[in-house]
Order: structure tokens, then C-alpha cells, then sequence
């Protein structure tokens, strides 16, 4: 793994603008080993810190480190452990469907934190709640099954995890209104962690969705998300420290082939919304130290995943058919991974950030 100093310099009457190539050149040569190395099990990926306090003479010879404001930077400058521990995060087994990206104490603990997580009774939900869970947080998560939220329930307290639960479907208005009251009622106002997962899809191409087919998936999937963050959001600022996690997929950054093989329908949603959302909510509520990331799944193997297959005949493709580098579909925890490494405090310094967990799918192979 190689760790850059810099990919790009911001220009400004403090820091001279130029461009290093040889960092460019590095990005591509991480994606290129990534995809070529990737069945050797050999995973690679790239640091790309913005400026970070370093032993760097450079503003000493300019007399002072510049003020943040004068700055494009919403947070602050950051240090060099929290590089250290991105860095860190990569090597470990946790992020082990992370490839071709260029992204033991309290920071890697949860305790004390309070979670809210939507659609947490299956697939990569339940997987984020678990995880939170056993990190340390309190969660709560929400469902529109109450049977398949008591299995889950029952399943959490078997392994004495802090988690309550209550029916909500995202898509009315009135029902994620409800659901933060409850939310702020169990955590007292405050809301460290917001993870917007509940979403869904509708298996059909283009030509054959009809208005109300778009209109299910944009109030499910982005409406809910966007909504749910603006009434989340005097809890997670209350709390004095908030992330938020959107989970959009690959869809939203490449466009896939129609194939009877293939995740097609997967890609006809609006992940691409979500994830320019995560970006302008990032810039706009950094002031009020509140962190906003997306994880961007590639194939996971989830309910929704077999239902797909189910509707295409029940034939699962070959993995040497679905074009993933490292040579399988991933599982729900190596999604949950990620989304509890951007909500510890090891992750400090990443906001407004896509990172993609799609085993280099989107690296320079598409699904044929």
C-alpha cells in the first residue's frame, strides 16, 4: 500500500497550485495492481490526505500555518494519526472487500455512542447492527415487518447485544417523523450515528417502469434518507459529535449492461442522488461537526440479491461471470465494517466521501 503525501494541491495566495503527476500516476498504478494482483488475494489501495500538520518546512518558510477558513477545508487540518488510522483500517481484515480505493484504544471503539440504523432486520442492516452493537454503541433500528424485527430482536438479545426496535416504513413522511421522536425520546436528544440503509428495488429495465415504480424507489430509497438527516440533525449536532452513513451502491457510479446474468436491476435507482447528497450535506453540516460518508456496495450476498435471482429464474451467475476481481460476491458484514469504521472517532478526519466495496468490480471490469 503506498501512502501519498498529496494528489492534488489547493490553490491559494498560501499554498502553491500545481499538479504532481507522479501521484496521479500512483492512484492508477494502485487500481491497475488491484485488478491484476487481485487473485494472488493481494489487495491495494491509496491514502489521499488533504493538508495534514506534518514536520513539512513549508509554512514555516511562509511564517505561519494559514487560518482553516482561508481554506476550502470544512473541518480543520488534520493530523497525521488520522491517516495512521485510515492506513490501519485498510491492512486489517475488516475492510477486506476494499480494493482499488483511494481513501486498539477509544479510536477504534464505540462505547457509549447512540445509533439509529433503518431497515436493520436483514442483509447488510442487520449486519450494521450487529456491528455497531458489539463495538459498543446503543442502537435502534426500525423495519416494516414486525415479524422479521422480532426474529431479529430475538436473535440480538441471544447474544446480549443493546438494541430495541420498531416497525417504521420509510416511505411515509409521518412514519420517519414518528420514528425520530422515538429516537430522541430513548437517547435523551442525542444521536452520535445516523445510518440511512433502508432502501429497496424494483427488478425491471428502463422502458418498463411506470411512474409510480419511480416514485417507490425515489420516497424509499433518497426522500426517506434526505428527510430522516434533516430531522436527525439537532440530535446528531446535540450529541457534539455526528456521522452520518448513506449505503447507495455501485449503480450510482457506473453504468451496467442489461443481462439475464447480471445485477441490472440493481443499477436503476438512485444512488447517484445519494451520493451527491452525502457530499453537499458533508460541506454544509461540517460546521456543526457533523461527518456525512456513503458506502457504494458492489454484490452482496442479501435477501434482495436472491429475491433478484429468484425473479430471473433462481440460476445464480458464476462468479467468473460477474467480472469481481477478488472472485465472489461479498457478505453483508464486510459492508458493516466499513460503515463502523466512518462512524469511530479513527475516521476523524473523512467526510463527504464514496467508498466503494465491490471487490474492484468498478476498477475496470464491468458485469458482461
Amino acid at each position: 500500500m503506498k501512502y501519498l503525501q498529496w494528489i492534488y494541491s489547493i490553490p491559494s495566495k498560501n499554498i502553491k497550485s500545481n499538479i504532481n503527476f507522479e501521484f496521479i500516476i500512483m492512484i492508477q498504478l494502485t487500481r491497475n495492481l488491484a485488478l491484476e494482483w487481485a487473485k494472488d488475494n493481494i489487495r491495494a489501495n491509496s491514502i489521499a490526505p488533504a493538508p495534514i500538520i506534518n514536520n513539512s518546512n513549508y509554512f514555516e518558510e511562509k511564517g505561519s500555518i494559514p487560518k482553516t477558513e482561508n481554506k476550502a477545508v470544512p473541518l480543520r487540518i488534520g493530523e497525521p494519526v488520522e491517516i495512521a488510522t485510515t492506513a490501519a483500517f485498510l491492512c486489517m481484515s475488516a475492510s477486506s472487500y476494499i480494493i482499488g480505493q483511494t481513501e486498539l484504544d477509544n479510536r477504534w471503539s464505540l462505547h457509549g455512542a447512540t445509533a439509529l440504523v433503518t431497515g436493520g432486520s436483514k442483509g447488510i442492516g442487520q449486519a450494521i447492527v450487529e456491528e455497531l452493537a458489539r463495538l459498543g454503541a446503543k442502537v435502534h433500528t426500525c423495519a416494516r415487518n414486525q415479524q422479521e424485527l422480532d426474529k431479529a430482536l430475538k436473535h440480538w438479545q441471544s447474544l446480549k447485544l443493546d438494541v430495541t426496535a420498531s416497525v417504521c416504513d420509510v416511505s411515509s413522511r409521518a412514519a420517519r417523523e414518528k420514528l425520530m421522536e422515538k429516537v430522541s425520546s430513548l437517547f435523551d436528544g442525542k444521536l452520535n450515528i445516523l445510518i440511512n440503509n433502508a432502501g429497496t428495488n424494483l427488478f425491471k429495465t428502463a422502458l418498463e417502469f411506470k411512474e409510480e415504480d419511480y416514485g417507490f424507489l425515489l420516497s424509499t430509497n433518497l426522500e426517506s434518507a434526505f428527510h430522516l438527516s434533516q430531522l436527525a440533525h439537532p440530535l446528531l449536532k446535540a450529541s457534539g459529535v455526528g456521522r452520518i452513513v448513506f449505503i447507495s451502491s455501485v449503480g450510482g457510479l457506473v453504468g451496467f449492461p442489461e443481462a439475464s446474468d447480471t445485477m441490472h436491476a440493481w443499477c436503476i435507482n438512485i444512488s447517484g442522488a445519494m451520493n451527491q447528497l452525502t457530499r453537499n450535506l458533508a460541506l454544509e453540516w461540517a460546521k456543526d461537526n457533523i461527518r456525512a460518508n456513503c458506502i457504494a456496495p458492489g454484490p452482496i450476498v442479501t435477501p434482495l440479491m436472491h429475491s433478484y435471482f429468484e425473479a430471473k429464474g433462481g440460476r445464480i451467475p458464476k462468479v467468473e461471470n460477474m467480472g469481481i476481481p477478488l472472485g465472489r460476491p461479498g457478505e453483508p458484514l464486510e459492508v458493516a465494517t466499513v460503515a463502523a469504521f466512518l462512524c469511530m472517532p479513527a475516521s476523524s478526519y473523512i467526510t463527504g466521501q464514496v467508498i466503494v466495496a465491490d471487490g474492484g468490480l468498478t476498477m475496470g471490469r464491468f458485469i458482461p
